[in-house]
């Protein structure tokens, strides 16, 4: 049986394989922000977000979000820590992404949502 990956929870979401805090409001040195709303963002060492949510958040709080702002596209893989992520789009509002984690050493997966839309054909 799999472990499953840890999720730690006391000032915001935080997972410790990857050091990486999830929509904190408060500045950490890495997160992952979901989308552009206020609720979900502060100014962090290292980002990992949408491109679209990367050109409104720099809109609207000008320059950089951070020093380093890592962007993927659409259910782009890539590997950080021994893991890979990917982002999903999550339907809230342009940019808006949902975070899919699965550990490399025995394929337990983690979906981290944010805020999200059913989308309805």
């Amino acid at each position: 049986m799999k472990a499953p990956i840890a999720v730690r929870h006391g000032q915001g979401i935080f997972l410790p394989e990857l050091d990486l805090w999830l929509d904190p409001r408060q500045s950490r040195a890495r997160a992952f922000v979901s989308h552009a709303h206020s609720d979900h963002f502060a100014r962090h060492d290292w980002t990992l977000c949408s491109a679209a949510t990367r050109s409104l958040i720099e809109a609207r709080y000008g320059g950089a979000a951070s020093d380093t702002v890592a962007t993927s596209a659409w259910d782009e893989p890539f590997q950080e820590g021994g893991h890979v992520l990917r982002l999903l789009p999550a339907g809230h509002i342009l940019g808006s992404a949902m975070l899919h984690v699965i550990r490399l050493a025995d394929g337990a997966s983690l979906l981290y949502t944010g805020d999200f839309e059913i989308i309805r054909k």
